[in-house]
């Protein structure tokens, strides 16, 4: 008998649409070109067993089957691999798989922006007014911009009088700009932008010059957060990770077993520790091709909290 459990090695998380793949021992090619000896589907919780096997080895995989081949032909397609063979006997250790993709599914390309009246326009919700200490301030517009003059954007506080500039981008889509600064606690500023500041593929500009009021928020609109780990292993180079919804709000290396930050914005967070092997600062997927392990990431089972203003404390034991 085998048994087992599969996780994504992003998040330390099951995903029970995997089914796992015993072959006998031969070319390592086989799992991509051929069906397995044995097929295993995982439970919820990821495990796996196989009953009834005969003695003898064989290679361990994990398979998310997209086309139903139960072969593994995409890089897209989710993967484990175990590093060596499994011995089958009355006393075969329980195997521990970590899955991930080489590459992952594109989003469905969006809809090219149109211009209505052959006009250009900017989008600006309430929120991008508020600015964030350690953010950027952002401007999307309906067309990409075939022009972008930052000279024609000038920031000023409230009394028109010159600021630290910052620094603007343009995003690869040509659709969005972001305005870096060093932004002062509390203060109110106003962003006077030329109406020969954009243009699109057309010629296209905005119709009028314009002055956006912006505020930097206040110390108290942040919460401070306190997190003691017990048992974090610093030598496996662990990553902070605050999570909203697939999105990675924050990241932050950890060096002590302590941790602490007061500008973390009020909501809530699945926290996740990544195991960063290569120092890169993100995750890296496995690569079966190159006989390479994905790094490894958990996600902690109760999701904090975080209010403004407050305290946020809690103990972590891994």
């Amino acid at each position: 008998m085998l048994t087992g459990k599969v996780v994504l090695a992003e998040t330390g998380k099951a995903d029970s649409t995997l089914i796992a793949l015993l072959y006998r021992p031969g070319n390592d090619s086989a799992v991509q070109k051929n069906k397995p000896d044995y097929v295993s589907r995982l439970s919820g919780d990821g495990s796996f067993s196989f009953v009834h096997l005969p003695a003898g080895s064989f290679n361990l995989y994990a398979l998310k089957d997209g086309d139903g081949s139960k072969t593994y032909n995409s890089k897209k397609e989710i993967f484990a691999f175990a590093d060596a063979s499994v011995s089958i006997s009355e006393n075969t250790e329980p195997v521990l798989l970590y899955a991930s993709a080489v590459e992952k599914e594109k989003p469905p390309a969006p809809q090219k922006p149109t211009v209505k009246n052959k006009k250009l326009v900017y989008n600006l919700t309430p929120q991008a007014t508020v600015l964030d200490l350690l953010g950027s301030f952002e401007l999307s517009f309906n067309a990409p911009l075939q022009n972008f003059d930052p000279a024609k954007l000038i920031l000023r506080d409230t009394n028109y009088k010159a600021v630290p500039p910052g620094v603007w981008s343009i995003d690869s889509s040509r659709t969005k700009i972001s305005l870096r600064a060093a932004w002062q606690e509390g203060m109110a500023y106003r962003l006077i932008i030329d109406s020969t500041a954009f243009s699109d593929s057309s010629g296209n500009r905005i119709a009028l010059a314009d002055t956006i009021k912006l505020k930097a928020k206040d110390m108290s609109d942040y919460g401070h957060v306190v997190l003691r780990f017990s048992n974090l292993e610093l030598g496996k180079k662990p990553v902070l990770q605050f999570v909203q919804g697939e999105e990675i709000k924050y990241s932050y290396p950890l060096i002590a077993s302590e941790w602490s930050n007061t500008f973390i914005n009020p909501g809530e967070y699945e926290l996740r520790i990544l195991f960063d092997s290569n120092s890169n600062g993100k995750w890296d997927p496995g690569d079966y091709s190159k006989k390479l392990q994905p790094e490894k990431a958990i996600t902690l089972s109760q999701k904090l909290g975080v209010r403004a203003n407050w305290d946020n404390e809690r103990d972590i034991k891994l």
